[in-house]
């Protein structure tokens, strides 16, 4: 089975606490970063530039410059960030036109906070009236005039740019947001596709070799990964479900001679579940209902391997269990 190479990697979704770095000066210009939720400041030589919100799309630009990042990027509030691969940027500008214009308007909205900010700390003399500004020169006499129509109907066909794209399809994906959402659920297609595969292959183990061993926390690493990532993309009712995997990864890690048989069917169990779950955004929505028993099935894991059954709220409860196992 292919394997996904998530060092080029098209779409990554990560979270991020106040005051986390995104991005850092010096980075290479080979993605860029979409706000999904929450607020970002940018500074540059450590002086703030703007504050980016949700919808802002930062980076871009350095990827037509051909050059590394000058600007720093860090979470002013918790935020939600997706990074592009730049291999995007022209599938987006033929295939994505919609996107365009929310590319725009945030580059739009980026240059007016920069030219307010630059303009605030001017002299004030040399910032001139606004009465002052130039107005309308009509043409000269004699002057030929060319209306839009007289640069794009030329009949030479010098001005012929083919035929016009086809409207997208109903239903299709038109931000940079969903566009996300569309990558996620791939992704999470083809990690559900590994897990049942791993799933297979230790199902009849009883006390695992190395290899096993192996497996098996690559097995929980992944389930872990799909469900933290339902969780980071805003499919909140999934977050109490991810704090489990991320104990369960933890454990599955620790376990020495003793019979995993009982992990893997509940294992199985819950990816046969997920795989009803994740074809599709209503299916992710309407999963609800299903995951009180998934919590129940990775309870059952967790206390084969002599993990506390979890009743977890917060993180810092999740921190406390951890310590307790491995002392």
């Amino acid at each position: 089975m292919q394997q996904i190479d998530y060092s080029v990697q098209k779409v990554i979704i990560n979270e991020y606490k106040p005051h986390d770095k995104i991005v850092d000066a010096g980075a290479s210009q080979e993605r860029f970063f979409v706000i999904l939720h929450g607020h970002v400041d940018i500074s540059q030589n450590g002086i703030s530039l703007r504050t980016l919100k949700e919808g802002d799309i930062f980076g871009i630009e350095f990827y037509y410059l051909d050059k590394p990042y000058d600007i720093s990027a860090t979470a002013h509030t918790l935020a939600r960030i997706a990074s592009y691969h730049s291999s995007l940027i022209y599938e987006i500008i033929y295939n994505r036109p919609q996107m365009i214009d929310q590319m725009m308007k945030s580059l739009a909205g980026q240059i007016d906070q920069t030219t307010r900010l630059m303009l605030e700390h001017l002299p004030e003399e040399a910032v001139a009236p606004v009465d002052t500004a130039p107005a309308y020169i009509p043409p000269e006499p004699g002057s030929v005039v060319l209306s839009f129509d007289d640069l794009f109907n030329d009949d030479q066909g010098e001005f012929d740019f083919g035929p016009a794209p086809e409207p997208m399809p109903e239903g299709s994906f038109t931000t940079l947001h969903d566009e996300a959402l569309r990558f996620f659920i791939d992704e999470s297609k083809m990690l559900l596709s590994d897990l049942k595969l791993i799933g297979e292959q230790l199902k009849s183990v009883g006390i695992p070799n190395e290899q096993e061993s192996a497996k098996l926390v690559e097995f929980a690493q992944k389930l872990n990964r799909l469900i933290g990532g339902a969780a980071s993309m805003g499919f909140e009712q999934f977050s109490q479900l991810s704090r489990r995997t991320s104990l369960l990864a933890t454990g599955c890690a620790e376990i020495k001679n003793m019979t995993i048989r009982l992990i893997i069917t509940n294992l199985n169990l819950v990816v046969a579940v997920l795989s009803e779950c994740f074809t599709n955004l209503d299916t992710i929505n309407a999963a609800e209902g299903k995951l009180p028993m998934l919590e129940q099935r990775l309870d059952i894991c967790m206390t084969s391997i002599g993990m506390p059954e979890p009743e977890i709220k917060t993180q810092d409860e999740i921190d406390e269990i951890l310590d307790l196992f491995r002392d």
